[in-house]
């Protein structure tokens, strides 16, 4: 009797585009105009463009929100055919003949180049009461979790654009508004700096830190210490959203990294890994913005496909 072997064999893509954010959406788009065997692979898609809050700065949109921007990210790679298979995380990639072979789980994909567009996640303060109230009323995105404290009082922490967009959302629904910055002044952009200090329901703590957040069931307030006068106060509120930066989803990713674990690209996204590029918020570029991570992977997939067409 003979017995015959199946062998399974799997797909080889000319690219395989990690993230389904800003840049994952720019390098899809163009991947497949340009004809490229490909798709995306995420763990949920939008990113953190999904949990942004307005948006009045993405070329082409006057106003607009994260929700219905990756909307529309979503509806463009449709109409596009661009095949996206979500609730994919990849652990691990490997160097293999001819390719590269990406690790999820049971699950894998072979591809001859990849383009790491996994972005950032959100920075934690690290201090006392953090962890024990993790979602009882404390939020790393406000976007997603505002609406939950209408009419509530309610602490913002951090100096930047996330900050500052989520003080416009909640001085729209919260009863009081406290941003806390760490820093002497806001590092966001004016406009919204402007707007946010004409909302008669929100106060501003300058060059002030915040010691820990307190509560037993649910937060009551937390306790802040000015830099200048060294002097400490209790803060009361009910919920705290915290926006002080993100970390890059850089970990699977067997490429040169900074100091910061972001990923080290050139000006075209070429990693020390001559398959694997990089775009977005995961990388060393200096600026962190929606724009700028849609463009980077443009330039990205224009150099994968050089790089396709010379092996």
């Amino acid at each position: 009797m003979k017995i015959q072997l199946c062998y399974i064999k799997i797909m080889l893509y000319d690219l395989i585009i990690i993230g389904g954010g800003a840049s994952g959406t720019g390098a899809g788009v163009y991947a497949s105009r340009r004809g490229l065997k490909f798709k995306i692979v995420c763990e949920q898609f939008g990113g953190e463009v999904a949990q942004s809050g307005l948006i009045g700065n993405y070329p082409g949109m006057k106003k607009t929100n994260g929700i219905e921007l990756a909307k529309l990210f979503r509806e463009h790679l449709e109409f596009n055919q661009v095949e996206i298979e979500e609730g994919v995380k990849i652990e691990k990639i490997e160097s293999v003949k001819n390719g590269l072979k990406l690790i999820a789980g049971t699950k894998s994909f072979k591809a001859k180049t990849a383009l790491i567009a996994t972005g950032a996640h959100p920075r934690k303060l690290k201090i006392p009461g953090e962890e024990e109230l993790d979602h009882k009323g404390i939020t790393y995105c406000t976007t997603c979790d505002g609406p939950l404290f209408r009419g509530k009082e309610v602490v913002i922490i951090g100096g930047g654009n996330s900050a500052l967009e989520a003080g416009m959302m909640m001085a729209e629904i919260a009863k009081k508004v406290v941003m806390v910055n760490l820093n002497k002044e806001f590092n966001g952009e004016t406009v919204l700096v402007d707007s946010l200090k004409k909302k008669a329901n929100v106060d501003f703590f300058y060059k002030t830190q915040t010691i820990e957040i307190l509560g037993e069931e649910r937060v009551s307030g937390i306790l802040v210490k000015n830099l200048v006068t060294n002097q400490s106060q209790i803060i009361k509120v009910e919920g705290v959203m915290v926006h002080i930066g993100a970390l890059p989803n850089s970990d699977p990713a067997p490429v040169k990294k900074n100091q910061f674990n972001e990923i080290i690209i050139d000006a075209v996204g070429r990693t020390s890994n001559p398959r694997i590029f990089a775009a977005g918020d995961v990388t060393n570029h200096p600026y962190k913005q929606i724009a700028i991570a849609s463009g980077q992977a443009v330039s990205a997939l224009l150099a994968i496909v050089e790089f396709l067409n010379k092996i």
